[in-house]
């Protein structure tokens, strides 16, 4: 066998268990061949990222509708780790560089830490910080260019975890609110916008795209988001959305009783 047909096999081999035996072939290679016991070690440390990707909790107060899309989603998104890399979800050599690269960073701002010590720790720790900090929108503006949904829900959630986003994850989580293919993205990318949702800019963008949204999921969320903003743009937009011939009455109800509530 040769480099690149052990290659193909090493997501097996790092899953390996009693039903699935490699032939003794591919371990006297690894034995033997540098390049692919690296590679080996590249998919040990991507497998060790994705297991530490926790799983998010979806609040009580969503629809019990958006659930059951949630866990399909979730259904779809359970593959083996051979599965995700075969699919090729996400590029293995983008993952495996910006895994590298935070290894050398981390590495780098020690040694920088030793030479000196006092003078440039400071200049070398907000420049880890900024790279570590562009890998990871790296790696996000990846995700979301997937064909997966799950893998665009993946992006949408791992910038719900940053506590400031930079506003071309701002605009990115309104674009694929706006616009993505899939209504569970959308909703998720909503949810991902509510938590900055006392931003006065954000909570606009929230209620400029009720215009655009025609799944009923979306714009219950959003009318809920909405209403929680209590900016005085809502109750004109509810107004307009009520106007809509197009309107569910499900999602009437929810814009008249978000009137109701901004007028208490």
């Amino acid at each position: 066998m040769n480099c690149k047909e052990i290659i193909e096999l090493l997501p097996e081999f790092i899953e390996k268990s009693p039903g699935k035996d490699l032939p003794d072939e591919v371990e006297k290679h690894l034995s033997r061949c540098n390049a692919c016991k690296d590679e080996l070690k590249k998919l040990l440390h991507i497998e060790g990222l994705l297991s530490q990707v926790r799983e998010e909790k979806v609040p009580a107060k969503v629809d019990f509708a958006f659930r059951i899309m949630l866990e399909n989603e979730k259904n779809t998104n359970n593959l083996s780790f051979t599965n995700r890399i075969n699919q090729k979800h996400i590029s293995l050599s983008i993952l495996t560089k910006v895994a590298a690269g935070i290894l050398l960073l981390i590495s780098g701002g020690f040694v920088g830490y030793f030479i000196h010590p006092v003078e440039n720790t400071s200049i070398e720790v907000s420049s880890l910080k900024q790279e570590m900090v562009e890998m990871k929108n790296l790696v996000i503006l990846s995700l979301i260019k997937q064909e997966s949904p799950s893998e665009r829900i993946k992006a949408v959630s791992y910038i719900k975890e940053i506590s400031k986003p930079d506003p071309e994850l701002i605009e990115m989580l309104f674009s694929t609110l706006n616009s993505d293919r899939n209504v569970n993205v959308r909703l998720a990318a909503a949810q991902a916008l509510s938590k900055y949702k006392d931003n006065r800019e954000i909570a606009k963008g929230i209620v400029k795209s009720l215009e655009t949204q025609t799944e009923p999921l979306v714009q219950i969320m959003l009318i809920n988001l909405a209403v929680e903003t209590r900016g005085d743009d809502v109750t004109p937009e509810l107004n307009k959305l009520l106007n809509r011939s197009d309107l569910m009455d499900e999602v009437k109800s929810f814009a008249q009783k978000g009137i109701k509530t901004l007028s208490i």
